[in-house]
């Protein structure tokens, strides 16, 4: 219990107490702080044996280093965060189309340039173009044709976002190509 960050003790006491009381627990994460004072970050599952008049026996269970994937996370977690707020700040959307799968994915920014609530609508291919004004709709298309070669595609053209308005937009497209 020594090692328990002091921040992560009532909680990891609390999940012991209920297992011990015969209350099956989720795993529980907290930190360690090892006698060499590294701290670490570990998932913990458990599980307690009873006698037939309930009570406990024997605690067993694992406990596993998860330090580097949970920094790893929060990193991530930053970036995108990092990303969001630069695309705000830039008024600039981002989307991912998934050529294989179909996907479409986009960025909160994207949402908003459009003038819809997160979620509101599935990102797909006919969404898009009905976003995008109807004069500009076959240029629009020719440039995501030229996107197919290993190179840029960039176009100007305009939208009627949900706000009513028709801005300017410059769309760039980039085509990944897999490992394989």
């Amino acid at each position: 219990l020594a090692m328990v960050h002091p921040d992560d003790l009532d909680r990891f006491l609390k999940a012991r107490a209920e297992e011990l009381a015969g209350h099956a627990q989720p795993p529980i994460e907290y930190r360690l702080t090892r006698l060499d004072g590294v701290e670490r970050i570990v998932r913990r599952e458990s599980a307690v044996s009873f006698d037939a008049e309930k009570r406990p026996l024997r605690l067993f269970g694992t406990l596993q280093d998860i330090t580097e994937r949970k920094r790893a996370e929060i990193e991530l977690l930053q970036s995108r965060e990092s990303m969001s707020r630069a695309q705000q700040i830039a008024n600039m959307g981002s989307f991912d189309h998934d050529l294989q799968t179909g996907r479409i994915t986009w960025s909160d920014q994207m949402y908003t340039i459009l003038g819809l609530e997160k979620g509101e609508i599935a990102p797909s291919p006919d969404v898009t173009l009905s976003y995008v004004h109807p004069d500009d709709r076959d240029g629009f298309l020719a440039t995501k044709a030229l996107a197919a070669a290993p190179n840029c595609a960039a176009y100007e053209f305009r939208i009627i976002s949900g706000y009513g308005k028709q801005p300017l937009l410059l769309s760039e497209l980039h085509l990944h190509f897999g490992d394989g």
